[in-house]
């Protein structure tokens, strides 16, 4: 029998929608859905941002990275996904590979994670 200590197991939630403006609420999501839904808001959320709806530790701090060279910052903002991912999933968290694009003089970070449920 495999047990894993889990920190956090999105199964079912909130489904958000994409529209002109932001976001809808429409419905629920589950499963694997649920789960990339809840990786795009961690990586997408300045830690402490929210502070009032997450816990401290949700999110990426990103801003102190405007500005800074192009390799330092995708490498730093790596390590840093990586962290905000074991800290939301704990050993569920198995692995990370990024993609890292410049467009229009803005860093684009594709995330490919591995998460063990």
């Amino acid at each position: 029998m495999l047990k894993l200590q889990r920190k956090y197991s999105p199964s079912r939630t909130y489904a958000l929608h994409k529209d002109g403006s932001g976001y809808l609420i429409n419905g629920f999501v589950e499963g694997k859905d649920a789960v990339r839904q809840d990786l795009f808001l961690l990586v997408s959320t300045e830690r402490g941002a929210y502070s009032d709806i997450y816990n401290g530790f949700f999110g990426v701090d990103r801003v102190d990275l405007i500005g800074r060279d192009y390799h330092y910052a995708t490498v730093e903002l790596s390590e840093r996904i990586k962290d905000a991912l074991f800290m939301r999933y704990g050993e569920a968290f198995k692995s990370a590979v990024f993609k890292n694009e410049r467009i229009n003089g803005e860093v684009r970070v594709t995330v490919y994670a591995d998460i063990g449920f």
